[in-house]
């Protein structure tokens, strides 16, 4: 995508959100996305720009796929579903029930120093703004962010091994 197209998507976006806000600086969202999609609907709209919303539309549509398959505890007491998304870094995503023990270490360790990063920053985030002149933004309680903090040190469960995946989810013969 041409960031000359990019930026008319953005004023396009844009130029429907300051049609539809109302005397109070308010508009709704779902609004801003009908006014949007209007626009890029139009016949004598430029290709490129068009190719342009397919294709950050295509971006979004898969990202959204991603997270929405991403590793996480179930309701069901299972840790994982053989249908979740292992992503390896660099783009590349294996099923979970395909994901052999190497793609699994790999993951944990992504994982793992992902998790340190974040930590990192919310550690500055909170000394930036304890050591600012300006009033801070009230932090949670500290048993909120004791367990949550537990939590994150621990890393991240203990993952799997593929076969355990599709036997857990495998019909029993008894």
């Amino acid at each position: 995508m041409t960031s000359t197209a990019d930026s008319r998507l953005q004023r396009i976006v844009e130029q429907s959100a300051e049609a539809l806000t109302d005397a109070d600086g308010r508009f709704h969202k779902r609004r801003l996305t009908d006014a949007v999609r209007e626009q890029l609907t139009r016949e004598d709209l430029d290709p490129r720009i068009r190719a342009a919303a397919l294709d950050r539309l295509a971006q979004s549509l898969v990202t959204g796929f991603g997270e929405h398959r991403n590793p996480r505890r179930r309701r069901t007491g299972a840790l994982f579903h053989p249908r979740d998304l292992v992503k390896l870094g660099t783009g590349v995503w294996v099923w979970m029930d395909r994901a052999t023990d190497s793609d699994l270490l790999e993951w944990s360790r992504l994982s793992r120093r992902n998790r340190a990063r974040v930590d990192l920053a919310d550690t500055e985030s909170r000394t930036t703004s304890t050591s600012a002149s300006t009033p801070s933004v009230p932090t949670p309680t500290s048993s909120t962010s004791e367990t949550s903090n537990a939590w994150h040190s621990a890393g991240p469960p203990t993952r799997p091994t593929p076969a355990a995946v599709r036997a857990e989810h495998e019909p029993s013969t008894a």
